[in-house]
């Protein structure tokens, strides 16, 4: 993590000015986990809920900052997914492992500890909990591949699993599968 803020640092890509926090020329806001956990265990009560969260910052990071970034700085494929994941962790998403990630059939798995929705909710949730981080990669994975890609967590933290884990690919593909994971998700 000190890396990645170090570089931004240098490249004056991060800045902090009274009311302002400005990434890569992007604004950015820091909120406190509870707001993002008591919008995951509202969401969590019904299916729309999971979903509508999940659509919302999905669209917010697609049509915003994905969207600006890649027009600012060209970041493309592979290294505009590793890129996010860095700053994402810089930001406190957890820690993060592509685990598998093939650019041509725009597919990959991800697997995240110490995610900080599901940390929270242990115990405490029936679906997984990371909603509005989904949303967040699927936005960002959607800017970088030109595609409509989505993200179904198959591991949960919240749910007993070891740490989330994420499969993604094109929504056209999921949606064909079929299983329930994906019906409660997208």
């Amino acid at each position: 993590m000190g890396n990645i803020f170090t570089k931004l640092l240098m490249a004056r890509q991060i800045k902090f000015e009274e009311g302002e926090i400005d990434l890569m020329k992007q604004r950015v806001v820091i909120v406190p986990n509870d707001f993002l956990i008591e919008l995951s265990f509202e969401s969590d009560k019904s299916i729309d809920g999971i979903k509508q969260l999940y659509q919302s910052a999905k669209r917010g990071v697609k049509e915003g900052f994905a969207k600006e970034l890649n027009k600012s700085f060209g970041l493309k494929g592979a290294e505009f997914i590793k890129w996010l994941i860095d700053i994402s962790g810089l930001s406190g998403w957890g820690n993060h492992d592509l685990i598998r990630i093939d650019p041509e059939k725009k597919i990959g798995i991800l697997k995240t500890m110490n995610a900080p929705v599901a940390m929270k909710l242990k115990g405490r949730v029936n679906n997984p909990t990371e909603s509005i981080w989904r949303g967040l990669l699927a936005g960002g994975a959607s800017a970088v591949f030109n595609e409509d890609i989505d993200f179904v967590e198959t591991k949960c933290f919240a749910l007993g699993d070891p740490y989330c884990e994420f499969v993604f690919k094109p929504r056209n593909i999921l949606l064909t599968e079929g299983s329930e994971l994906i019906k409660k998700q997208i």
